[in-house]
């Protein structure tokens, strides 16, 4: 069996409902942060499968794409849960749906 780019394409739309659906569903941060990291995760799958079958006539540029997307994603994730922990500080919660008023 040959993959294909449809087939990489069909994979990255399957991530980014899964991620979305998460997101959308999910009441505590943390588990809605870990949904968006699935999220995001569908871009780098299509990247990098779309480089993969370009068949070398053009240089690695969905590697180098997927790299930096992977690295901004530990850094998004880094700062969602920073910001996810100080939310339970202040409000010891972690239901989403609480947090709909951030006074300053």
């Amino acid at each position: 069996m040959n993959v294909g780019p449809a087939h990489y394409a069909a994979l990255s739309a399957i991530l980014f409902a899964i991620g979305l659906f998460g997101v959308a569903s999910r009441r505590s941060t943390m588990a809605a942060l870990a949904s968006l990291s699935v999220l995001f995760s569908a871009p780098v799958v299509a990247a990098a499968g779309f480089a993969e079958s370009g068949h070398g006539s053009l240089p690695r540029l969905g590697d180098a794409l997927a790299l930096f997307t992977l690295a901004a994603l530990c850094a998004e994730l880094v700062v969602g849960g920073a910001v996810a922990a100080l939310l339970w500080r202040r409000s010891d919660t972690a239901d989403l749906d609480e947090m709909t008023e951030v006074d300053g």
